[in-house]
């Protein structure tokens, strides 16, 4: 069996459907305007936000600020309540690997 091994673009929205919106339409809804907070703290600090992200949980735009983070490649800051590590551990949750070859592995001999 030959296996090749291919990253896809990870999949954070369903295929087909429209980018998120950009910032300017969302982020003055966003809980982070108006509670206080470190929401771009020191990297090494990030993990350590929890009241920040406890925020971003009840954030009626949360999926909006995750998806854009996302796709923007946010490298600082809390967005969508998920600090830079967690987005980049859900980056590789969603990268697949494509082995190719049979559906049930290779044939046998019989």
């Amino acid at each position: 069996m030959t296996c090749t091994w291919r990253l896809t673009i990870p999949r954070w929205r369903q295929p087909g459907s429209p980018a998120p919106l950009p910032p300017v339409e969302w982020d003055e809804q966003g809980l982070c305007v108006t509670e206080p907070g470190n929401w771009f703290p020191d990297p090494s600090q990030a993990a350590h936000s929890t009241a920040e992200k406890a925020v971003c949980g009840r954030c009626p735009v949360r999926e909006a600020c995750l998806a854009y983070a996302l796709d923007a490649r946010e490298l600082w800051g809390i967005w969508g309540g998920l600090d830079p590590e967690e987005r980049l551990a859900l980056v590789r949750r969603l990268t697949t690997t494509v082995t190719t070859g049979t559906e049930h592995g290779p044939s046998r001999a019989a």
